[in-house]
């Protein structure tokens, strides 16, 4: 799974599955499956602030057994509803807010390699940027569009002006 993550915000995310693991969220309208799936992106925000690991930089978080790991008692019907008991989550940050993650979930129980890690972390820190990157380019537009109108109303409004003042002569 990987997601964006602004304001308390998934704008978009994206699931790829293999084996015997099957998207949470089943289609577009799928309103169940995206709850579902954001409850447990917010869990996840939540589990790193528990464990103190968030910062001005990604930080990840490996769980060899998430069913009988009692931090995630409280998504352990999530998990076994979609056949995860083990994972490696990355959240990314920028400019020292969360903006993003990464969860790689595997349907066994398994130690993760210390090169699996440092390429989630890798792969995060390219994701933080674009995402920040993306972010900050919809806001420009926004503002070069507000700019535009803004500019066309004070053209307007020099022209009725210019009207008046010819009339008042």
């Amino acid at each position: 799974i990987i997601h964006d993550y602004y304001d308390d915000n998934i704008n978009f995310f994206a699931e790829y599955c293999l084996g015997d693991l099957s998207p949470i969220v089943k289609n577009d309208g799928d309103i169940k499956g995206k709850k579902s799936l954001f409850d447990y992106i917010k869990f996840q925000k939540h589990f790193h602030n528990k464990l103190q690991i968030e910062n001005d930089k990604n930080s990840s978080a490996v769980v060899n057994d998430l069913r009988n790991d009692p931090n995630f008692s409280l998504v352990k019907n999530f998990c076994e509803d979609n056949k995860i008991s083990s994972q490696i989550s990355t959240l990314f940050t920028f400019a020292g807010k969360m903006n993003g993650g990464i969860y790689i979930q595997q349907s066994e129980n398994r130690t993760w390699l210390i090169e699996e890690i440092e390429l989630m972390e890798s792969v995060a820190e390219q994701l933080s940027l674009a995402i920040d990157r993306n972010f900050n380019n919809e806001k420009a537009s926004l503002i070069n569009h507000q700019l535009i109108e803004s500019s066309l109303k004070l053209k307007q409004l020099l022209g009725h002006e210019k009207k008046n003042a010819q009339n008042a002569k």
